[in-house]
């Protein structure tokens, strides 16, 4: 064997005369080696041969089968973990009240729905998981494809859409849907949150309505209405419009204590007394004023307020009315 020609010397010195070496594999590949030495020459016959190497292979095998159960303990505990990861993340996902669906770009079909997803649509996991993803979302397949593609292509989250859709009991609903893409391997995952927003659109047209009574009202009284911060500097004003003297000024007054008004001076009680109230975060009532006009003509006002407390119990400032007396 020429690989052991530089160790010739040393091996005859040591009294070797003959040499068998027997490969041990694993998986088909060399992995080990068995050598035996002797002191006589050509020690080795082909009886002895075939037996060493039969029992080489018989070793090989034992290893294989070693290293197969190993695999398979890893494979199984890797799938145990999976499993267990699996069954938090379905936990997690069950337990908000909002409507998730996962569903894989390349087959368009859905992996896994909440269970808030099946409220929604009022049919079982299995129904929606054997439904096609733009059928549950409205629209067509090819326009689902290019809103995914065009989340991946982004690298950001969608932004949130609204659609109106009908309940099964004919009502109407407004769905908010937000999108996600997930890359794992070379696969994409859309994780779409849906949302019932119904009571969210509600409360928002409901406060839109009755901000315009109150500019309608505000418009036909000759009160006016006023706001002020924590420092007691007017911050908002609505009314009042028509009320000559007043109305138009107001808006040069946004910033400015009440005492800071141009002309303004108290008629019953000082400036000491009233903010003396006001630190002390009282309401008041009826505080009377003038203010002389560009004119040099006197006005008169009655202004009452209430403090404003925070959700946390801090003071936020005054709201009030005005009236011209």
């Amino acid at each position: 064997e020429p690989s052991l020609a530089p160790r010739r010397d040393v091996l005859l010195q040591r009294g070797y005369r003959s040499l068998g070496c027997f490969p041990l594999t694993l998986a088909g590949r060399p992995e080990a080696v068995i050598a035996l030495f002797a002191g006589e020459a050509d020690y080795f016959d082909a009886e002895e041969v075939q037996l060493l190497a039969d029992l080489a292979a018989n070793l090989s095998f034992a290893l294989d089968n070693l290293e197969h159960q190993k695999t398979l303990k890893i494979i199984d505990g890797q799938r145990q973990q999976g499993e267990e990861s699996l069954r938090r993340f379905s936990s997690a996902m069950d337990a908000t009240a909002d409507a998730i669906c996962l569903v894989d770009r390349t087959s368009m079909r859905f992996i896994h729905v909440n269970d808030a997803a099946c409220r929604m649509q009022n049919t079982t996991r299995e129904a929606l998981l054997a439904m096609k993803p733009w059928e549950l979302l409205l629209t067509s397949r090819a326009e689902l494809e290019h809103a995914y593609d065009a989340i991946i292509a982004s690298g950001a989250d969608a932004e949130p859409l609204e659609q109106l859709r009908m309940r099964e009991d004919g009502s109407q609903a407004w769905v908010e849907l937000r999108r996600h893409a997930q890359r794992s391997g070379e696969r994409w995952t859309i994780i779409t949150l849906i949302r019932d927003v119904t009571e969210r659109k509600r409360a928002t047209q409901e406060l839109r309505e009755s901000e315009a009574r109150f500019r309608g009202l505000t418009a036909l009284s000759t009160d006016w209405y006023w706001q002020q911060d924590a420092d007691l500097r007017f911050v908002a004003f609505s009314g009042g419009d028509h009320v000559a003297g007043w109305g138009a000024d107001q808006l040069s007054w946004v910033g400015l204590l009440r005492w800071e008004i141009p002309g303004i001076t108290p008629l019953k009680d000082s400036w000491n007394e009233h903010q003396a109230l006001l630190r002390a975060h009282q309401p008041f009532r009826n505080f009377e004023y003038q203010r002389r006009d560009a004119d040099g003509s006197l006005r008169y006002v009655a202004a009452s307020g209430e403090p404003i407390f925070d959700a946390g119990g801090g003071f936020a400032g005054y709201r009030g009315v005005a009236t011209d007396i």
